[in-house]
């Protein structure tokens, strides 16, 4: 009996669907209900838009265009951008942004929250991160 009480309760939480997260659109949300906590709302949405980000290489580096969108989701806010254009930069798996609360930097992450590039504010919606990638503003 204690056996398969065990057994039945294996098999239901094996059988139960994992939760998976869904992006919740930018018009209100707050960032308690959603668990953004690391990005400034304000900040960021001001620099959603398409940019090109390039490799910092000299004159082989390549370019990938991407949408940062207003959509928000675990970690931020979704990055839309084929997966072959990310791989030819070595960035595959990019799927969030966010600006930085503590010092303004544009953070881009994967699936799994974990950072992949940050990059330094410059001046008229360039970014720079680390001699390795640049972002430009096209819109």
């Amino acid at each position: 009996m204690k056996q398969s009480l065990i057994a039945c309760l294996f098999l239901a939480a094996c059988s139960a669907s994992p939760a998976v997260p869904e992006a919740v659109p930018e018009t209100g949300a707050s960032a308690s209900a959603d668990g953004l906590t690391v990005a400034n709302d304000d900040l960021s949405l001001k620099n959603r838009g398409h940019y090109e980000l390039w490799e910092n290489i000299g004159d082989d580096g390549r370019m990938c265009d991407l949408e940062l969108t207003g959509t928000r989701t675990i970690g931020g806010y979704v990055v839309e951008a084929t997966p072959d254009c990310l791989a030819g930069i070595r960035l595959e798996g990019l799927s969030t942004w966010f600006v930085s609360e503590a010092d303004g930097y544009l953070v881009m992450t994967d699936a799994a929250r974990q950072p992949l590039i940050r990059l330094r504010p410059d001046s008229n919606g360039v970014y720079f991160g680390n001699n390795e990638f640049y972002a430009v503003r096209q819109n």
